[in-house]
């Protein structure tokens, strides 16, 4: 029987597109088949806005669109926040301390240290990074600059991913203010037993949520920021009923939002804690899944 799907909410790396850098065409096919049949699709993704960008004006999503694991609810064209839960300056400091202390007893990071220019083996502070709406922060002590910004572009060369670097530690924490959506701490390992760890141990030290979207890296954020409760915030904002909503994604991080849904599902590269919860395991991001998902919710299939 059909649920007359009427928002589907998707997740962005490894479930609408494969990576950061390239598209998956019958994807944006299923976006613009969705429009015309009156469903509505949101970008629900772990990237800040200014780095979702290229995927969100390549397809024809919902003007509304979730960025940083539901710490940023905005207008998916000009970032204008409708809602936002972001982390306070003060609890950074304590934050950053029991990060660097974790850190240091951690045999992996070294070969997971952030450069400027990526992953590599530099020594310095890039395994915790701020994101604000539009750019990462990192401290790096290691650099010659007082500040080093650098620009790589993913998809093309319009919306840039932007990595602001500062020498000093102090600058950096002053820099962040009150405007972090999210913090990434990368430690070489992200499994479920990782994240429940960190969130224990931090939530001693502040009122965070912990998670993680992809590889090793662990993502925090403001408790209350987290996918389901934005999915949540969308149903009430348009109008729709929970029992006609689908979610989509891959990681842990789509958990809640899969979970809450009436219909979850998880792609077929998911990762298996998410399998586990879903209702429906689509094909792989790179099979196209988003777009049969898409279609069976067009065609009363779901």
């Amino acid at each position: 029987m059909s649920r007359n799907i009427k928002l589907i909410v998707t997740d962005l790396d490894g479930t609408f597109v494969p990576d950061m850098w390239n598209l998956v065409p019958e994807n944006l096919k299923a976006l613009k088949a969705a429009k015309e049949a009156g469903i509505r699709v949101c970008a629900c993704t772990g990237r800040h806005w200014g780095m979702a960008r290229t995927v969100l004006e390549a397809g024809e999503f919902d003007p509304i669109c979730i960025a940083s694991n539901g710490a940023a609810i905005l207008h998916a064209h000009t970032g204008e926040y409708y809602e936002k839960k972001l982390i306070k300056k003060e609890w950074l400091l304590d934050i950053v301390a029991y990060l660097k202390q974790k850190a240091a007893n951690e045999p992996n990071i070294g070969a997971r240290t952030l450069t400027v220019r990526g992953y590599g083996g530099t020594p310095g502070m890039d395994y915790i990074r701020f994101c604000d709406k539009n750019v990462f922060l990192n401290w790096n002590e290691h650099i010659v600059e007082d500040v080093l910004e650098h620009d790589v572009y993913l998809l093309d060369e319009t919306y840039p991913m932007t990595t602001r670097l500062y020498r000093r530690e102090a600058d950096w924490i002053a820099a962040a203010g009150d405007t972090i959506e999210r913090i990434l701490f990368d430690i070489g390992r992200s499994e479920v037993e990782d994240v429940l760890e960190l969130r224990k141990e931090l939530s001693a030290i502040a009122p965070v949520e912990v998670t993680s979207a992809y590889g090793t890296v662990i993502e925090i954020t403001h408790n209350e920021a987290t996918k389901g409760n934005a999915l949540k915030w969308l149903c009430n904002h348009y109008g729709i009923p929970q029992s006609q909503t689908l979610a989509m994604g891959d990681g842990l991080n789509d958990m809640p939002m899969v979970q809450w849904a009436a219909v979850g599902v998880a792609v077929g590269n998911a990762r298996p804690a998410l399998k586990e919860v879903a209702d429906i395991v689509a094909p792989n991001v790179a099979d196209g899944g988003f777009a049969k998902v898409v279609y069976d919710c067009i065609e009363g299939r779901i």
